[in-house]
């Protein structure tokens, strides 16, 4: 997330399934940052979904390319919608959690 230009809030880790769930903030929205992920996603050769609760977005990065989501598909944005929506749901129940 520092790489991309956003200030890290919290970080979770499910060690079963190895996912790191970064939350974090920043001003603007995916589609400001989606070039930054782009690149950090081919830097790392790693795959990174990002979910702009605030906004409702959501984009997958696979290893410096474009996979699903609402700036490489937004013919499909319910469904992005839908996707982000529940992402958010996820953080702030893990959020209150502490």
């Amino acid at each position: 997330a520092e790489k991309v230009g956003l200030e890290i809030v919290r970080f979770f880790v499910d060690w079963h399934s190895l996912e790191y769930t970064v939350v974090a903030t920043g001003e603007g929205t995916l589609y400001d940052y989606d070039k930054r992920f782009l690149e950090a996603s081919r830097t790392f050769d790693t795959h990174i979904d990002v979910s702009d609760i605030d906004n409702l977005l959501s984009q997958s990065y696979e290893c410096g390319e474009h996979e699903e989501g609402s700036v490489s598909d937004p013919h499909d944005a319910a469904g992005y919608t839908e996707e982000a929506r529940l992402r958010r749901e996820q953080i702030l129940a893990k959020l209150a959690q502490g």
